[in-house]
């Protein structure tokens, strides 16, 4: 991740922290706390979105 970010014009240093953070999620160290966020479920199909797209 770090070399593929990097080759985007990241800094290493700041690659390092998405790497930290990407690792972070599935071991259970950074977690959802909740708060006035929520989420939310559209009822678009991709066909829909992306001929919205490509019509730009």
């Amino acid at each position: 991740m770090v070399p593929t970010f990097t080759s985007f014009g990241m800094s290493a240093g700041v690659a390092e922290l998405y790497r930290e953070m990407y690792a972070a999620i599935p071991a259970g160290k950074l977690v959802w706390e909740g708060g006035a966020a929520r989420q939310v479920r559209g009822s678009v199909e991709l066909e829909e979105t992306l001929r919205g797209l490509l019509k730009r």
